[in-house]
């Protein structure tokens, strides 16, 4: 069958033809949206039953097809299909690192198993330098910017190429190159390419779980709210000093091994943080390879919710550089927890798992 092209402007024949069928949304609230939407002319494999297989991919990028029971459908409106529209439960392993990091194993190319760390703050896909120079055949053949915490530096990356991830349908991504990742792993991938309503993270069985439906046994479990800014997820967390304390806004991390970093501002802000008693000093280096001098201190405590850890650590970048804009919960916090996100609401679900207890990570 040949790939069927199909532009936004042609919707309103696509959605004829196809839309009650994928359960989309009327012609008129689709044009309603058009302004919203990418220009750029994607695609999406569909088989005959109208299902979706796998992931939105540039029109320019579609393969060769002689698969009689697919077709590509090319335009972004997919984005806006049913998001009730109820799946299976996927079930993606992972290991926890030694570094805290969530290390999943994932195919390139239908060929090169690699290990790539779940990084909650990143929306692509990555390798390090050292895994690129290892697989020449992952081509890279065009050069970007790329901004971390030390500063923007030049990246390599390419187009074409398909990520498999568990039992989840294979995906065209984009592979851009950093020069680090988190310790044991090949490189990084986001939320981006666990698209779900309900996203749980199980620490206790080594599972991310992809969910239709929020599981019931969340009813007793700890609720925070959430919000989103460019992809990346926040929760409200609050610092205590002997006698002071103050709330913020912190970024779930998970490419950040420590369990708090507080940004600049916000370090500024509260003299008191400059009064607590410093327990460490390390140099942090970010995935382009910048050096960063870094300052660990003792909280009396810090809060999320209903949760408590006592003399906890915290991190800032030493002087007045400037470059750290948001506070971080890393690894170190998060493996504490077993998680459901429930994107629909913004609340995060949490309970206390078997790591709760565990000592303090040592270093950065």
């Amino acid at each position: 069958m040949r790939p069927l092209k199909v532009r936004f402007v042609g919707i309103c024949v696509f959605h004829a033809l196809l839309g009650s069928h994928l359960k989309l949304p009327t012609c008129d609230e689709l044009q309603t949206k058009r302004d919203k939407l990418s220009e750029t002319p994607a695609a999406v494999m569909i088989d005959l039953h109208g299902a979706k297989i796998g992931s939105l991919i540039l029109e320019d990028d579609i393969p060769p097809q002689s698969d009689t029971t697919s077709t590509f459908v090319t335009t972004r409106a997919l984005r806006a299909s049913d998001p009730k529209e109820k799946k299976p439960e996927q079930v993606i392993p992972f290991r926890l690192t030694n570094w805290n990091n969530i290390s999943v194993p994932v195919t390139i190319n239908n060929t090169i198993a690699l290990n790539l760390m779940f990084h909650t703050a990143v929306d692509s896909v990555s390798l390090t330098q050292a895994t690129t120079e290892r697989f020449p055949e992952i081509t890279l053949d065009q050069e970007g910017d790329l901004k971390s915490w030390g500063g923007q530096s030049k990246t390599r990356f390419g187009t074409g190429h398909f990520l498999k991830i568990a039992e989840l349908a294979p995906q065209q991504v984009t592979i851009f190159e950093d020069l680090h990742s988190g310790h044991g792993t090949d490189g990084k991938l986001g939320p981006a390419q666990l698209s779900s309503r309900f996203l749980a993270i199980d620490f206790d069985q080594s599972e991310i779980r992809l969910l239709s439906d929020l599981p019931t046994n969340v009813s007793g479990w700890q609720k925070v709210s959430f919000e989103t800014e460019q992809g990346m997820i926040f929760i409200s967390g609050t610092v205590h000093g002997e006698d002071k304390s103050a709330s913020h806004k912190f970024m779930i991390h998970s490419g950040y091994s420590g369990f708090a970093l507080l940004d600049d501002a916000f370090a500024a802000k509260h003299p008191f943080l400059a009064n607590l008693e410093i327990i460490d000093k390390s140099e942090l280096t970010d995935s382009a390879g910048n050096k960063l001098e870094t300052t660990k201190a003792k909280l009396s405590k810090f809060t999320v919710g209903e949760s408590v850890f006592e003399d906890a650590p915290v991190s800032f970048f030493s002087g007045a550089i400037g470059q750290q804009k948001f506070s971080l919960l890393g690894g170190d916090f998060l493996k504490r927890f077993n998680y459901v996100f429930d994107f629909d609401t913004h609340n995060l679900y949490m309970t206390q798992n078997s790591l709760t207890k565990t000592t303090y990570f040592p270093v950065d």
